[in-house]
């Protein structure tokens, strides 16, 4: 758990392509929709635009590195991001008091706090040998920390500012790694590569953030399979029911597994 303070500024970004020339015309409205859709919610978001590039997932790490950069050198004591389909679960993250005792209230190891998410995959280990089976819990209502090895999305995260710089770190190792080999870049995976013994990556269950329906995702470029109903993960806020089939080995890292 991390020490309160009376200084206490948190930014939240929405990413979106909405705007940008170069975007695929599937992208105008969203960023009206999602201000219109988290109205109620009073929360002062900052316009994170995105960048398009060639290499799958490239665009996306780069956007997120530019505004996680900007956010630590404006002095912000955490900041969250969401992408412009995100959707809000939780009523009682409209609360700015919540906001702040729910990053407070996260582990001391954690990197990175997860609010939304999929396909996860839960580091049991952490679980039972370091936390007795028992994980951390956030003090309002019953949900809980869960450490994890993996998950999918990044349309709901957030990073505390002690954090900030290492986080920044994986995502520049990131952008360069995917280039050099050639393959697609991964801002959500590229997380995990961290020092399983001094770090972690967290999410609150149930989640505070779903995603929305049959929206086109322009790293996949195309729409989301079944735009009426959508994947089979988007609508639930239990992390257990949305457990990854398997972790992706290619992930793990020397330090940490």
């Amino acid at each position: 758990m991390h020490g309160t303070t009376e200084k206490y500024h948190a930014m939240h970004y929405v990413v979106t392509l909405d705007g940008v020339p170069s975007a695929p015309t599937e992208n105008t409205g969203r960023l009206n929709a999602f201000m219109s859709m988290w109205g109620d919610c009073k929360i002062e978001f900052e316009v994170c635009t995105g960048t398009m590039l060639s290499r799958q997932g490239a665009g996306l790490t780069e956007t997120i590195l530019r505004c996680l950069s900007s956010a630590y050198e404006s002095g912000a004591d955490a900041v969250f991001f969401y992408e412009d389909d995100a959707l809000l679960f939780e009523e009682s993250f409209c609360d700015e008091d919540y906001r702040r005792e729910l990053l407070m209230s996260s582990p001391d190891d954690a990197l990175l706090l997860l609010i939304g998410a999929h396909d996860f995959w839960i580091d049991q280990e952490k679980l039972d040998e370091k936390l007795g089976g028992n994980p951390e819990r956030f003090s309002r209502g019953d949900s809980e920390y869960l450490p994890l090895l993996q998950s999918f999305g990044t349309y709901g995260f957030a990073v505390l500012r002690n954090k900030m710089q290492r986080v920044i770190s994986l995502l520049n190792a990131e952008l360069e790694e995917c280039t050099k080999q050639a393959r697609k870049c991964s801002p959500d995976l590229c997380i995990y590569q961290f020092d399983k013994n001094t770090e972690g990556v967290y999410v609150i269950d149930p989640l505070i953030v779903d995603h929305k329906r049959g929206t086109y995702s322009n790293s996949w470029k195309k729409f989301r399979k079944d735009t009426q109903n959508g994947e089979i993960w988007m609508g639930k806020r239990k992390v257990r029911d949305m457990l990854a089939k398997k972790l992706i080995k290619t992930w793990k890292n020397t330090k940490g597994f």
